[in-house]
């Protein structure tokens, strides 16, 4: 993690519409946005950071500190080491079918052995042992998500630079590209006579069922489970690459008189499976499906508020102006696009369109 990532201006800086999109969204914009590690990673490298520090201090794993405490410190995740033990990585790729299996991620992972638990862990869940151990009320999502080294993912970091010279910031601005799989899902720590007992536990629950509709979507095994919200049925390419369709304007969004813009994806009905099979899995966490039609590129007023609105006549600059970014058939080609599952905690929320949103990965699934 930079120090650029490890802390957030306290007063967030506003820009003209003049400012240069160096300015406002440089090229590890994204990158940095996230305090937590991707995934194909395993041992745990733990850190200790002051509530006003910049930099993090790196422990081989958390233990007590006297210091660090009375400085007000906190422990968090910081980042993995690559694991190389063969066996070991081979064996955790395998999916998590049965309720037994499910019961014994499940007790790995409550483990006080944590390394243990990381190394033993299929690839996308090793990061769980950590937020087991958390509580506390949070926000959560699901999404589904151009791989960063993509065409597509880079063309809309492109257009959207592009698009911050042209007009200012947007409250696509203030996200990576991606398409919700789901709305937010707010967790909190729950009462005795609930079967989770803290938000971190709901969020275990959540990622090991996760993991075993996406490994079991992607061998053609789900579709015997349920069936997609449009009444198609799981089959052996339920998680086929979604095909990226025209830049369009959708009128009178968020509400009369403004506009957005976004790029269309037609997703195979399967990831709307996994949702459907993730929502009767864990009702406890009241998740809520989305179409998974499109990214969003433009748009105001939907969560901050502002002056602004996307006219008729920015809508069809911003349409043309994508329509550069997206010109080469390579962008959209099924074959040189790969996608990526992402389950996320809000870990800061920002109120100024200039600023992003902070995300910390929970799990990541390379389809």
């Amino acid at each position: 993690m930079t120090a650029q990532a490890a802390t957030l201006p306290s007063n967030p800086p506003t820009h003209p519409a003049s400012a240069s999109a160096s300015q406002l969204y440089p090229a590890p914009r994204t990158a940095n946005a996230f305090s937590l590690p991707f995934a194909r990673l395993s041992e745990p490298v733990w850190a200790c950071r002051a509530q006003h520090s910049a930099e993090p201090r790196a422990f081989a794993e958390p233990g007590p500190d006297k210091a660090a405490a009375a400085a007000g410190e906190s422990y968090f995740l910081l980042q993995h080491q690559q694991h190389k033990d063969t066996a070991v990585r081979d064996e955790a790729k395998q999916p998590l079918h049965s309720t037994e299996e499910f019961s014994a991620c499940s007790a790995l992972i409550a483990t006080a052995n944590m390394h243990a638990a990381c190394a033993s862990l299929p690839v996308p869940l090793r990061a769980l042992p950590f937020w087991y151990g958390t509580t506390g009320p949070r926000k959560c999502i699901i999404y589904l998500e151009p791989r960063r080294s993509s065409p597509l993912y880079v063309a809309i970091e492109g257009f959207l630079r592009a698009s911050a010279d042209l007009f200012g910031p947007s409250e696509a601005h203030q996200y990576h590209p991606h398409s919700s799989m789901t709305g937010f899902i707010d967790i909190a720590d729950g009462t005795d006579g609930e079967a989770v007992a803290t938000s971190g536990q709901l969020i275990t629950q959540i990622a090991c069922h996760l993991h075993a509709f996406v490994t079991s979507a992607a061998k053609g095994k789900l579709g015997g489970q349920l069936s997609s919200g449009d009444g198609q049925t799981a089959d052996a390419s339920l998680l086929a690459v979604p095909t990226v369709g025209p830049v369009s304007a959708a009128p009178d969004y968020p509400h009369k008189g403004t506009h957005k813009i976004e790029v269309a994806l037609d997703t195979p009905a399967g990831f709307r499976t996994i949702v459907d099979a993730l929502k009767a899995a864990v009702p406890q966490a009241r998740i809520r499906g989305k179409r998974i039609g499109h990214i969003s590129l433009a748009y105001y007023n939907k969560h901050v508020k502002t002056a602004n609105l996307l006219t008729a006549d920015m809508a069809e600059r911003l349409i043309a102006l994508a329509a550069s970014f997206f010109a080469s058939p390579h962008i959209s080609a099924p074959s040189t696009n790969l996608w990526d599952i992402a389950f996320y905690e809000l870990a800061f929320n920002s109120s100024s369109l200039s600023v992003p949103h902070r995300f910390n990965q929970i799990a990541r699934w390379q389809l």
